[in-house]
């Protein structure tokens, strides 16, 4: 079995643009395997299909180790105004992943 875990991160759309009227958050959801750091699948709810689709292309099958790579491809290749938020997402998620690989490697440490 997998070791995956699922994590969703949100962030605040910029004021003025009409995803703010109507959402005022971004929610970013990701797939990711626990052992290897590959993003499995993810999605952008509130996308259109087209858009969500973009992104996951972009960051599925990706690493989130390389966080870093991952937010300069959307900046070079994104020109939306929900970008920036997209990205302050991504952080987000990455920050809860990497709180739960050490709660997990800890677990393991002491089941050892």
């Amino acid at each position: 079995m997998e070791n995956t875990r699922i994590f969703a991160s949100h962030a605040l759309i910029r004021e003025g643009t009409d995803l703010y009227v109507i959402h005022k958050y971004i929610t970013l959801i990701m797939e990711i395997n626990m052992d290897t750091g590959e993003i499995i699948d993810c999605c952008v709810p509130m996308y259109c299909r087209l858009h969500n689709d973009f992104v996951t292309r972009i960051i599925k099958g990706k690493n989130i180790i390389q966080v870093e790579d991952i937010m300069l491809e959307l900046d070079e290749r994104m020109h939306t105004l929900s970008k920036r938020s997209l990205i302050t997402a991504i952080k987000g998620l990455y920050n809860q992943y990497t709180v739960e690989k050490k709660r997990q490697e800890s677990a393991n440490i002491k089941e050892a």
